[in-house]
């Protein structure tokens, strides 16, 4: 589920990161290129990954120190969006991967 949450809000991120237009990005993904040119659709889906990954840590870990997370996570995705995008560091598939191992670990190990 801490997956879950964490990929939600990379995600909303990622979008509203490529939706600025002070970055220099020279290639897309077809993805991002129809997502950059339907700006009101990717602000309203990034919403919608922000309030999901704020109601999925609410349900998980209770009202208090469900914002608080949802807060310290917020900071944490902006801030690696910010430094590891631009360096190519992170993209779509780097995350899918990270994911996927992530959530391996927390099914069967934790």
């Amino acid at each position: 589920m801490y997956s879950t949450i964490l990929l939600l809000m990379i995600c909303s991120f990622y979008l509203l990161y490529h939706l600025s237009a002070r970055i220099k990005v020279t290639t897309y993904t077809p993805v991002l290129k129809y997502l950059q040119q339907r700006p009101s659709f990717s602000r309203v889906a990034s919403l919608i990954f922000m309030i999901l990954a704020a109601v999925l840590s609410i349900q998980q870990l209770g009202i208090g120190s469900g914002i608080f997370n949802f807060i310290l996570v917020l900071m944490g995705a902006g801030s690696l969006i910010v430094v590891l995008v631009p360096f190519r560091y992170m993209t779509i598939v780097h995350l899918l991967v990270i994911y996927l191992l992530s959530i391996s670990l927390e099914l069967f190990v934790f």
